[in-house]
This record gives C-alpha cells, sequence and structure tokens, in this order.
C-alpha cells in the first residue's frame, strides 16, 4: 500500500514539472518577439507585423492563463487524492487496531478460564483440607473425652494406694501426648495459625440444652457469636500490632461520615478502624451528624427528637455499634473529650464545642478546619477502589514473591489497583483524617477484606477476627432480633428475603411474581419466609404467600413489632430497625437478598460470623435451580459484596 502510493504521487509531481517548463518556455517566446527591432520601410507592412505580433502575445497569454488553470487543477487533484489515501491509511490502521483487539480479549477470556480451572482445583484442594482438619478436630475431642474420664478417675482414686496412683498418672501423661501430637496435626496445614481466644475468654453456656431451640436464650446464644465462641484477645491485638514507633504524645485516627446510607457509613467506618486497628492510635468518634434515610432523605424512619436536647437530635455510632466492645480492642473517645483533652496543645479555637460541631446535613466549618492544620496528614487513598495497603511496607507485603502466593498470582485482588504503604510522614502526624467529598471522590466504599495485604498469615486473621470479635451491633438489636426468630421458630427454621426497591439502580426492579417465581425452587414447602422490604405498594408480593404445598406464611416487621406482639414498639428506637432486620434475616435457614445492596451483602457475613448452614450468596433478581454447594469464594474488589475469607481466615 505504500509503495503504490508513493509512485502515484511522485508521478503527479513529473506531470507538474512538465507544465511548468512549458509555460517557461512560452513566458521566453513572448519576451523574444518584444525584442526583435523591426526594420521595414513599408509603413503597411509595419503594421502588419505588430499586429501579428500582437496576436501573438494575446495567444500566449490565453495559454499561460489555461496552462496557469491546469497546474492549479493538478494541484487540487493531488491533495483531493492524498486526503483519499490518508482516509485508506486510517480506515486500515482502525481495522487493525479493532483485530488485535479482539485478539488481546481472546487471550484474555482464554486466561480467565484457565484461572477459573484453577480456582475451581484450589478449591479442590482447600476442601480435602478442611475434611482432614475436621477428622483431626474429632480426634482431639474424643482425647479430651479421654483425659477427662481419667481426671475424673484420679479424683474418685485420691485415696487409693501409690501404685495405683502412677497407673492412672502414667495414662493421663500417655493421654497428653496423643492430644498434642493431634493438635500438632491440625495445625501443620496452616500458615502461622492464630490461637483460639475460647482458650483465654471461656464462651458462655450454651443454653439451648436446657431451654430449648425455639427459646429466645438459645437464638440469642446463636446470634452473639462473639460470646459464645470469641476468636480473639486484646493480647494478640497488641502482639501482633504494636503502636507506631515513636509516640510519646498521643495521636489520633478521625473521619467524616459518608455522605450514603447505613451500611455504606458502616463501610467506611470499618476502613478507618483499618488504620486505627494497625497504627495503634486512637480513635476518635465523628461528631452527632445528621445520617441518610435515619434523619433525613426519602422514606426517612423518623424525624422526632427522640428525647434529646436539640443540636443533639441526630444520630452517633454508640447509636448503633457497642463501643465498650469495640474498646475493649482500641482506644476510643468521643469528639467532645478530643476537644477537651486537646484544646491547649492544637490551639483549637473556643468556638468550636460538642454543640456546635454537631449538625445534621452537610460538612461545616469544623471538619475544613481540621483538614487544614498542619498537624493533620489526610488519607484519601485508603480507599479499596484505587488502592491496596501493603503492610508494613509494599517490600515485606506486596513483593512479586508474594503475589504469587496469591490465587492467579494476586491479579483478582490487586485488580490494577496502586500498592501503597504507610509513610514516614504519615507516622509523624498528630492526626490522620479520612476527609469526606463525594466530588473528589473522598468515599471509602468497599469491602474492608479487599483494603490490606499483609506480611504474615497471623496479621491478616488476627486483623479479620477483630472485625468479627469487636465491631457489633448494641445489645438492643440482638434482644429484639432473638425474640422475633423465637416468633418465627427458631434459629435456622425459617427463609429471609430482603427486597430493595428504593433509593438503588433500576437494574434489580423486578415485579413481585417474577421475585416468587426466582426463589421458588430454594425455599421449603410450607417453611416460614421474613420479608424485609421498602416497597410500599399494598399487596405488592401477595403472590409470595404460595408454593407448591399451599399457602406460605410470610411475615414482616409490623408482624411482631407492635401492641401485644413479641416487642412492643416503645422498645425499639427508629434508628434500629434496619440492623435489627439484617440481624433476624442472617438468623434463617436461607437468606435471599438484592444484588447490589449493601445490606443484604452485610447479612452474608453475618451468616458467616454465626456459622449459619448454608452461607452461599442468593439473589431473588435471578432465577435459582436449587440450593448450591458452598464454597468460600475468592477475594475480589467487588464493593457490595461480603467475602468468605472475612470468616474463613479466622
Amino acid at each position: 500500500m505504500v509503495s503504490f502510493r508513493s509512485g502515484f504521487v511522485l508521478g503527479l509531481l513529473v506531470l507538474v514539472g512538465l507544465i511548468t517548463l512549458l509555460r517557461f518556455a512560452s513566458d521566453s517566446t513572448t519576451e523574444m518577439f518584444a525584442a526583435v527591432e523591426i526594420k521595414v520601410d513599408s509603413k503597411a507592412a509595419k503594421r502588419d507585423v505588430e499586429s501579428a505580433f500582437a496576436s501573438i502575445s494575446s495567444s500566449m497569454s490565453r495559454n499561460n492563463s489555461v496552462l496557469h488553470q491546469t497546474v492549479q487543477d493538478v494541484t487540487d487533484k493531488v491533495a483531493r487524492l492524498q486526503h483519499e489515501l490518508d482516509a485508506q491509511q486510517d480506515t486500515l490502521s482502525k481495522k487493525y487496531e479493532d483485530q488485535s483487539s479482539a485478539a488481546a480479549m481472546l487471550v484474555a477470556q482464554a486466561e480467565a478460564r484457565l484461572g477459573a480451572q484453577m480456582q475451581n482445583y484450589n478449591f479442590a484442594k482447600q476442601s480435602d483440607l478442611e475434611d482432614q482438619r475436621r477428622t483431626s478436630d474429632e480426634k482431639v475431642e474424643q482425647l479430651n473425652a479421654k483425659l477427662a474420664e481419667l481426671l475424673e478417675e484420679v479424683k474418685s482414686r485420691s485415696s487409693a494406694v501409690a501404685p495405683a496412683g502412677h497407673e492412672a498418672t502414667d495414662a493421663i501423661m500417655a493421654a497428653v501426648a496423643e492430644q498434642q501430637i493431634a493438635q500438632a496435626e491440625v495445625q501443620a496445614p496452616t500458615d502461622e495459625p492464630l490461637a483460639d481466644a475460647s482458650a483465654a475468654l471461656p464462651g458462655a453456656a450454651d443454653p439451648c440444652t436446657t431451654s430449648g431451640l425455639a427459646s429466645v436464650e438459645c437464638v440469642r446464644y446463636k446470634l452473639e457469636y462473639w460470646k459464645a465462641r470469641p476468636k480473639l484477645t486484646p493480647e494478640q491485638i497488641l502482639e501482633t500490632f504494636p503502636r507506631e514507633p515513636g509516640i510519646a504524645e498521643p495521636k489520633y485516627v478521625t473521619h467524616e461520615i459518608d455522605l450514603g446510607g447505613f451500611n455504606n457509613i458502616r463501610q467506611g467506618f470499618e476502613m478507618v478502624l483499618a488504620c486505627v486497628l494497625l497504627t495503634g492510635r486512637t480513635f476518635v468518634l465523628p461528631p452527632p451528624r445528621g445520617w441518610y434515610l435515619i434523619n433525613w432523605g426519602p422514606q426517612t424512619r423518623g424525624r422526632k427528637d427522640d428525647g434529646r436536647p436539640g443540636w443533639d437530635s441526630v444520630s452517633r455510632f454508640e447509636d448503633f455499634f457497642d463501643l465498650e466492645q469495640l474498646k475493649k480492642f482500641i482506644p476510643v473517645i468521643t469528639t467532645a473529650e478530643f476537644l477537651e483533652l486537646e484544646r491547649e496543645r492544637l490551639n483549637i479555637p473556643a468556638e468550636f464545642t460538642a454543640e456546635s460541631v454537631a449538625h445534621g446535613f452537610t460538612t461545616e466549618k469544623y471538619d475544613r478546619w481540621l483538614r487544614d492544620q498542619p498537624f493533620t496528614k489526610m488519607l484519601t487513598h485508603w480507599n479499596p477502589n484505587k488502592y491496596v495497603v501493603c503492610w508494613p511496607s509494599v517490600a515485606a507485603a506486596c513483593s512479586q514473591e508474594k503475589l504469587d502466593k496469591l490465587p492467579e498470582g494476586g491479579r483478582v485482588f490487586v485488580n490494577n489497583r496502586r500498592m501503597v504503604e504507610h509513610t514516614q510522614e504519615e507516622m509523624d502526624a498528630t492526626v490522620l483524617h479520612f476527609p469526606m467529598d463525594n466530588d473528589k471522590a473522598w468515599r471509602y466504599l468497599g469491602q474492608v477484606a479487599t483494603l490490606v495485604l499483609f506480611e504474615s498469615a497471623a496479621q491478616d486473621r488476627t486483623w479479620k477476627a477483630f472485625y468479627r470479635d469487636a465491631t457489633v451491633y448494641v445489645p438492643a438489636v440482638y434482644d429484639i432480633a432473638s425474640r422475633i426468630i423465637a416468633g418465627l421458630g427458631g434459629f435456622g427454621t425459617y427463609a429471609a428475603l430482603h427486597v430493595r426497591r428504593n433509593d438503588i439502580f433500576k437494574d434489580v426492579h423486578i415485579p413481585g411474581a417474577k421475585t416468587a417465581e426466582n426463589i421458588a425452587n430454594v425455599l421449603q414447602p410450607g417453611e416460614k419466609l421474613y420479608m424485609s422490604t421498602d416497597e410500599m405498594s399494598k399487596g405488592f408480593f401477595d403472590v409470595l404467600s404460595h408454593d407448591a404445598g399451599g399457602e406460605r406464611q410470610v411475615l414482616r416487621w409490623h408482624d411482631f413489632v407492635k401492641a401485644g406482639g413479641a416487642v412492643d414498639p416503645g422498645e425499639v428506637s427508629y434508628r434500629l430497625q434496619g440492623l435489627i432486620e439484617q440481624v433476624v434475616c442472617a438468623g434463617s435457614r436461607i437468606f435471599i437478598g438484592t444484588w447490589l445492596s449493601t445490606f443484604s451483602g452485610f447479612i452474608g457475613r453475618l451468616r458467616g460470623y454465626m456459622d449459619a448452614a448454608e452461607k452461599m450468596l442468593y439473589f431473588h433478581t435471578t432465577f435459582q435451580k436449587g440450593l448450591k454447594e458452598y464454597k468460600p469464594w475468592t477475594t475480589s474488589t467487588e464493593y457490595m459484596h461480603e467475602m468468605s475469607t472475612m470468616w474463613e481466615d479466622v
């Protein structure tokens, strides 16, 4: 193509040269005639000659004009042909790029299929290890039982003769040796195992054996997993994540709440707690604010002041999260306490008081002041959508050697995000601050499981155990949820459905009949169905009350929270309904959620923490063929869906 184009242009240039030469010759001829001295005696002949010369000059002038126009036409034609050739070249280049892109896509699809095959292989390997671990656990339990029997025998024979006592002691020592061998076998498949906090913190006694599975006491025992089966001690936090070096005076982590609903705020809260946990700093709770969909916005659940003073008629983290439980693991203070403690050292203006910094709807003067101070370092890069935090450094946690040990060489986890580390400038700052600004993309939405890559597996498991045991809802949530679940028949005896239709992507809006059709195969005949939804239309879900076995009882919040019901309406703060319904859904046999909903997503994590029998994710927006075999899934950067590593790794 390039050769043809060059030859064509060369030929045109030669033609233009010839025309130019002819024009030059014509001009020269005219000048020659003009220069001839006319020496004719006859006046008539002289006039004839002059007339001939004039005619020749006029003809030459016309020829010059024609030649000039011809040259211009040829030049224009060359330009047009050049443009057409350029367009053809661009078309061929675009076609080549499209073909290259298609080829790259085929390669990527092949790599994805290969990755999926490798993931299935890893799942199979993990399943084999879990089978080995369960077998070892059973052996340990048998040995523990044998040890307990021998100890009882020693007590009952304490007055027996010495030889008998020596025989019992020898038997005990042999049993202990067997137990140590079995425990070593259990720990062998794991890397740096996290010690079971149950050994240091005795779990709550199981009331299900005495009160019955449908009792409120049994249900609450199942729901409060961090009490019944603790996985973490404060000592483990200090051993795994010591405080930043060189902290002589108090240092803090502060943040502004997200502009979204409760579960967006919770996600941002978890990202901030990651920084608090890893650095050992003191966490400063944000001042009271109006929370979207709770204090303001469409379908607000309450607009009263809740009996509080006017300046405090908004929401606070202590309204939702059990701060006493959180304080067992990290230092926590309120903004009011921070202002009082640091007013002199940090020169905090007198205008900022507990009352003046509490407000309802926007980022106010205090937030802007805190951002601009020389002692503040903003951590806008602790954003799981764009960054991976490597702890304690990129070299230690995110080297290629480390990444190669992750599924698919870390490509799924990292997902083209930038790897960052905790810098000396951040360590030196008195305040590490997480600002919130939607226009600047200063939001921290995502799964906390995707935020950090650690140097060791022990750090990763301690960190995840922290979110399991330290960040729990206020006791009232579990108290009310256990009464509702008991009314449904007990933990794991009913199905639960979350249908979100307002304030969410329209992609998940489907008719009630379609929802009923999609979930029919995973419901048991006649099984009670608890439904949490923001759909207000009366009768929208009537179709759910029918199944192949006849009538199905579909129950909602108002069936339990009413005068004379399981829960008196006066007991429940309007702020807590969403949290309570999350826990009720988590306590079901099977949970079916809404795609793209962080409310549904967190229910999946709660079910993992509670060790529900069915932990797979189901969504009412897609057709369900039946129950799925549970297999943990690879951690990815999907911001709305929880990762099984949050409960599997602890």
